[in-house]
């Protein structure tokens, strides 16, 4: 938990998690708005999917009182999202 518990300090928990969300999708969607080719919709759904992923890892974060289990959460999608992007060539739906 790096970002949170200073958070947690000033607020109490749902305004923390939803500040630490709404970061963690800004933080995602960022490098998007120098993209000349990024619409504002990919834009978006590239914040508030994040944003979500995000609130449920700070809620996990916060429940365990540890950052360690929403770090092999976010590294399991991670995982899954490069497997399926070097496998998406080959697959035929």
């Amino acid at each position: 938990m790096i970002l949170l518990p200073r958070i947690l300090k000033n607020a109490n928990p749902v305004i923390a998690l939803v500040s630490q969300a709404i970061l963690f999708g800004a933080v995602h969607a960022f490098p998007l708005l120098r993209a000349s080719s990024a619409t504002p919709i990919i834009v978006a759904w590239v914040f508030v999917y994040p944003a979500l992923a995000g609130l449920f890892l700070g809620y996990i974060s916060y429940h365990y009182n540890s950052i360690l289990p929403s770090w092999y959460i976010h590294w399991g999608g991670n995982f899954l999202a490069a497997i399926l992007a070097v496998l998406a060539p080959s697959l035929t739906w």
